[in-house]
């Protein structure tokens, strides 16, 4: 309730100043001669932006820097920045589910209320209805708005359609127990029946795809760590299992790269991981043509708390301590714009 209460308020200043906006242009000028820095993920929504960064340039005459880094050294890079209360890094990408609760506690994230209700700073072609409430939720606190979300992503399997066919398997597994039985019977000496991340913080993102559907939690009620309930043992116990006797060498190193680089070169029969990365197994560049011509998708199969897979969403933050927030703040408005 108070998270709706809350995106009210906020929908209602955007209406009342880009009403008044509405009868001039907005001055994308304004901040001409600026120059900011952003920290990004190694990610599918990077490798776009990067290459256009040059039209938002030629747009405001804002100098952009995005600093791109694989995940595991993103994430130790931004919490230095970010904690050392770094004037110049302006921006960066966030996935609050990972860490908001940490850096909305230590303040380091900067709300965005003001900017929006200011017809000079926030374009009247911005739109928060354009984004799903559930994923523009996760960027709201008691306080306000501390970003916009550029994704959701959701886990999904990812199988070949002719190994299964080869196999006698007629169709995806539909629950855990099938999973297990389906990897042991794609498993060769050179395919691995199934991948999927185990390297550090990276892959609970994807286990807790098997903690939720086993009725397992991180947490209790009361806040304590529910990791040794009998719920969430089993669904690390199958996760170990399943990767220990059918995953690729060397499991407890493989980071969303490697897992899906080893799907993408015919090297695994059935991975999860997140359906941003379906452009992979579809790009020529990238996946091996027997790999595009066979992969499927299918849901997460059921285990016995049924299907549950979790969802993340990614998106854009002003840094705290910025020395350039509102060029920062237009920066997250065109790169995620209607247009973009």
């Amino acid at each position: 309730m108070l998270r709706a209460t809350l995106r009210m308020a906020v929908l209602a200043a955007v209406a009342l100043g880009l009403a008044t906006a509405s009868a001039q242009d907005f001055d994308w000028r304004r901040f001409e001669g600026t120059s900011i820095r952003f920290m990004m993920n190694q990610h599918p929504f990077t490798n776009w932006l990067q290459p256009n960064v040059q039209e938002f340039e030629a747009l405001t005459g804002i100098n952009v820097t995005l600093e791109v880094f694989p995940e595991d050294q993103f994430r130790q890079r931004r919490i230095l920045e970010v904690s050392s209360a770094a004037p110049t890094l302006d921006g960066y990408m966030v996935m609050p589910g990972q860490v908001g609760a940490q850096y909305l506690g230590a303040g380091w994230m900067r709300y965005l209320d003001d900017f929006i209700a200011d017809p000079t700073l926030t374009d009247p072609d911005l739109d928060l209805e354009d984004f799903f409430g559930g994923a523009l939720g996760t960027f709201q606190s008691d306080q306000g708005l501390f970003g916009l979300p550029l994704q959701i992503e959701s886990s999904v399997l990812f199988y070949r359609a002719d190994l299964f066919e080869a196999a006698g398997l007629s169709g995806p597994p539909e629950t855990m127990d099938e999973l297990m039985a389906y990897a042991a019977a794609l498993e060769t000496d050179t395919v691995a029946g199934f991948a999927m991340r185990g390297r550090g913080a990276a892959a609970t993102s994807q286990t807790v795809n098997l903690l939720y559907s086993f009725g397992g939690s991180w947490m209790d009620e009361a806040g304590n760590s529910a990791l040794a309930s009998p719920e969430s043992i089993a669904a690390h116990e199958f996760y170990a299992e399943l990767m220990r006797n059918y995953g690729p060498p060397g499991p407890a190193n493989l980071h969303w790269a490697e897992v899906t680089s080893l799907y993408a070169q015919g090297q695994a029969a059935m991975i999860f991981d997140a359906n941003v990365f379906r452009p992979i197994m579809e790009d020529p560049a990238q996946a091996i043509d027997v790999v595009r011509e066979n992969t499927r998708y299918a849901p997460l199969p059921a285990g016995p708390a049924g299907s549950v897979p979790g969802v993340l969403v990614w998106g854009l933050s002003v840094n705290h301590a910025s020395q350039n927030p509102e060029a920062a703040w237009y920066f997250i408005q065109w790169a995620l714009s209607k247009e973009s």
